[in-house]
């Protein structure tokens, strides 16, 4: 196995059990990228600890991929951004959520609008901090947070955060977006923070994004990476043909992910097209899949198994 040795950082964030589909994103990470440094983060906050069971511990440290706890709550606090609304599973509280949900059309039309937030895609929504928000217990948005603040962590390297429901297809290489780059969000014009690459050059970018949720912005993508902010900031977009196929209509799998799961006639058309044209992959979430025997997951799974190997 090649030492670590390249100066760039790769990360990822996860809560609860790790799921065994993701080792498709570590293998094939590994494989293309033999000297990148790469950080798992597990969040360690009660109530919503990431731990890895069984051998797949022990495959990922065959892999050089490093696990380190985080504690979000704490990553907040020393980078300044405002605490989550206080949330609990109370009757009060339900109700409380429930008012405050139906209440933001109003006051948005009453020009009441500290803490709410406008997407022309996405409607209205309130900040984390907004209370009876009920962020604090939102799984998706805690990683939408941890995604825009933890490259401040790693501010002397370029940085990737990737999610770990995508399959890498092509090595990464920072030099493409000196800039820095965001995925689409589907076909929209706005970011998907599942894919935020922050190389060292893009200082303006991470300065701004910082500021923006320090002063309470939601870290919503379609709010902190809508278009006019994507623009501002300087990033990438970069289209779903190259990252996310089942949202382009050139697909043989648009609209249908879980293709990417399945045996059938499209696999081989399916392989040759991402191989050409794509980076990765985005299979969005199917944690808890089974995937067929001769289906894209597999065959890739088994080619970088024996890429591998061959290291």
């Amino acid at each position: 196995m090649t030492d670590i040795r390249d100066g760039d950082v790769v990360v990822s964030y996860w809560s609860g059990t790790l799921p065994e589909v993701s080792f498709l994103h570590f293998i094939s990470f590994r494989v293309l990228n033999p000297s990148k440094r790469y950080i798992l983060y597990l969040e360690k906050d009660l109530g919503y600890e990431g731990v890895v069971v069984g051998n797949m511990e022990e495959r990922l440290k065959l892999l050089n991929i490093e696990v380190v706890g985080v504690r979000l709550s704490v990553l907040m606090k020393e980078m300044g951004i405002p605490k989550f609304s206080p949330w609990n599973n109370s009757s009060v509280f339900r109700f409380g959520r429930k008012l405050s949900r139906n209440s933001v059309n109003l006051l948005w039309n009453l020009g009441i609008r500290r803490g709410l937030f406008k997407s022309e895609v996405m409607g209205l929504t309130q900040s984390h901090s907004y209370p009876f928000s009920g962020y604090s217990a939102n799984l998706p948005y805690r990683a939408d947070l941890f995604r825009s603040l933890i490259h401040a962590k790693h501010s002397g390297y370029n940085f990737l955060y990737v999610d770990i429901d995508i399959c890498f297809i092509k090595k990464i290489n920072f030099g493409d977006s000196p800039k820095g780059a965001i995925a689409q969000w589907g076909t929209d014009n706005f970011g998907n923070s599942a894919y935020l690459m922050l190389p060292i050059s893009a200082g303006d970018a991470k300065s701004k994004i910082l500021c923006l949720l320090r002063s309470g912005v939601s870290a919503l993508p379609w709010i902190l990476y809508n278009h006019e902010r994507v623009l501002d900031y300087g990033l990438e977009i970069i289209d779903c043909a190259f990252m996310d196929p089942a949202w382009s209509p050139d697909s043989v799998i648009y609209q249908n992910s879980s293709l990417f799961f399945e045996n059938g006639p499209h696999v081989d058309n399916f392989l040759d097209e991402v191989s050409e044209r794509c980076i990765g992959i985005h299979w969005h979430n199917q944690w808890n899949r089974t995937p067929e025997i001769g289906s894209p997951y597999e065959r890739l799974l088994r080619k970088f198994q024996t890429d591998f190997d061959k290291l």
